[in-house]
C-alpha cells in the first residue's frame, strides 16, 4: 500500500467488528439493567423492567458506544479496534459526537429496512453502507493494525489524514 493511499474497509472487517460491536452492546445494556434490578431489591422496590424498557436502555447504550467511541481519539468502537478500521468524514477528520450520532441513527434505519443498508456497502466504490451517506463518512483500513497486519504497510495513519480534528 502506498503512504496515503485509501484503502477502503471491505465488508467481512466491517461485519465483524459489527458482531464483536454487538456482542459489547448487550453485555453492557445486561449488566446495566441487572445493576438497576439489584438496587431496585436493595431499596425495597420490586423490579418491574419491561421487554420496551430493555429495548430502549439498549438503544441508548448502542447510541452512547457507538457515537461516543467513533467520535473519540480511537475513531472506532472496540470491534473496529480489534479488526484494524477506523471511521472518518470525507475529508479525513475525525467525526463530532452529533454526526457520529446522526450516522447511528441512520444506522438504525439500516436494521428496520432488514439489514439493506448495510449490504450497499458490498457494492459501493468507497464500501459505504446507507449510514455512511447520511453521515458522509467512510470506513478505511487503518494500516498495520489488527487483521490488516503486513510487511508492506507504511505504518499508522497521519494525523489530518485519518487522525485529525474533530469535524
Amino acid at each position: 500500500m502506498v503512504p496515503n493511499q485509501v484503502s477502503y474497509a471491505d465488508f467481512l472487517d466491517r461485519f465483524a467488528a459489527y458482531v464483536a460491536d454487538i456482542i459489547v452492546v448487550i453485555l453492557l445494556a445486561t449488566g446495566f439493567s441487572f445493576a438497576v434490578d439489584l438496587v431496585r431489591m436493595a431499596i425495597g422496590i420490586e423490579p418491574t423492567w419491561t421487554e420496551d424498557a430493555d429495548t430502549a436502555f439498549g438503544l441508548v447504550i448502542g447510541w452512547l458506544y457507538f457515537a461516543g467511541m467513533e467520535s473519540s481519539k480511537y475513531q472506532a468502537t472496540l470491534g473496529k479496534i480489534g479488526t484494524g478500521i477506523i471511521i472518518t468524514g470525507l475529508d479525513g477528520n475525525r467525526l463530532s459526537f452529533r454526526r457520529a450520532s446522526w450516522r447511528y441513527i441512520a444506522k438504525l434505519i439500516s436494521w428496520i429496512t432488514f439489514f439493506l443498508g448495510f449490504l450497499v456497502a458490498a457494492v459501493t466504490p468507497k464500501k459505504q453502507a446507507f449510514h455512511d451517506y447520511a453521515a458522509n463518512t467512510i470506513v478505511v483500513k487503518k494500516p498495520n493494525k489488527g487483521f490488516n497486519r503486513t510487511l508492506e504497510s507504511p505504518g499508522p495513519a497521519k494525523p489530518g489524514k485519518f487522525g485529525g480534528r474533530a469535524g
